[in-house]
């Protein structure tokens, strides 16, 4: 189970489903840390689901992927959006299923059932894959705001002891020496292909230049602030949206049954 821990101001977040607000407007209030799980689908859910999808005709599979990704997309689960447009899409079929039910119309019944349960299952897997960049991002973040952290109140404190007569002399300190490298540690922290840091040290410094990049960290630090402000409110929609989604799974896989199978079958 993956988990990602975020920072939420107290005063503003009182659970994971709430919001947080910009730092900015609390600068005095406290962070206090939160930690998110990755609700896995059940088991015996994606079991079922893998078992039905395996056994749709080519076309009615295509179609079942198409809209599964379609659905994964939206803000809120739309059941009554996807039936209509599986009544839509396999019109024919139900006509067909409803004959051999001598005239009994199964539309509300078990057919939609069973394609509702494979499309909503099949989007699920897919948002979390979304689920897991998303946190592996917030991760990323986290660590690269700690090194900036660390490395700012290195630099201020080295800032604040040196001598006003050294203001334009080149700073030897080990810290100093090895600011550029550990800079260059803390960015490749990111995922691939993201540079989030720019920030540049040059291997040799005076303390008067040591002030300025302090200023420079402090402005990295406040952009990844202000990306895992909107990266964790993204990541609390998109957790809420799952928990609704395998609760709507779980609940039409308790109303089909292992004879669904020869209707999902007969989907062409």
């Amino acid at each position: 189970m993956l988990r990602v821990t975020v920072g939420c101001f107290a005063v503003f977040c009182a659970s994971l489903a709430g919001s947080c607000q910009s730092p900015r407007a609390a600068q005095t209030t406290e962070m206090r840390p939160i930690t998110m799980e990755l609700r896995p689908m059940p088991i015996e859910t994606a079991r079922r689901a893998a078992q039905l999808h395996a056994m749709l005709k080519k076309q009615a599979a295509e179609w079942v992927n198409q809209q599964a990704a379609i659905e994964a997309q939206k803000r809120d689960v739309d059941l009554d959006g996807l039936r209509a447009a599986i009544r839509v899409r396999f019109e024919k079929s139900l006509r067909s299923e409803a004959k051999r039910n001598h005239g009994v119309n199964m539309e509300s019944d078990r057919d939609i059932d069973a394609l509702v349960f494979i499309v909503m299952s099949q989007a699920a897997q897919e948002e979390e894959a979304d689920l897991e960049s998303m946190m592996q991002q917030i991760q990323a973040i986290n660590k690269q705001k700690e090194g900036l952290r660390q490395m700012i109140g290195e630099v201020r404190q080295a800032a604040l002891s040196a001598k006003p007569r050294d203001h334009d002399k080149h700073c030897e300190t080990s810290l100093c020496k090895s600011l550029a490298a550990r800079l260059v540690t803390v960015s490749h922290m990111s995922l691939p292909g993201q540079v989030l840091i720019r920030t540049r040290i040059p291997q040799k410094m005076t303390y008067a230049e040591l002030e300025g990049i302090e200023g420079q960290l402090e402005q990295d630090q406040d952009s990844l602030n202000d990306m895992t402000e909107v990266d964790q409110m993204k990541l609390q929609q998109a957790m809420d949206r799952r928990s609704k989604v395998i609760e709507t799974i779980s609940n039409i896989m308790k109303k089909i049954s292992d004879t669904d199978s020869s209707i999902v079958s007969n989907m062409k």
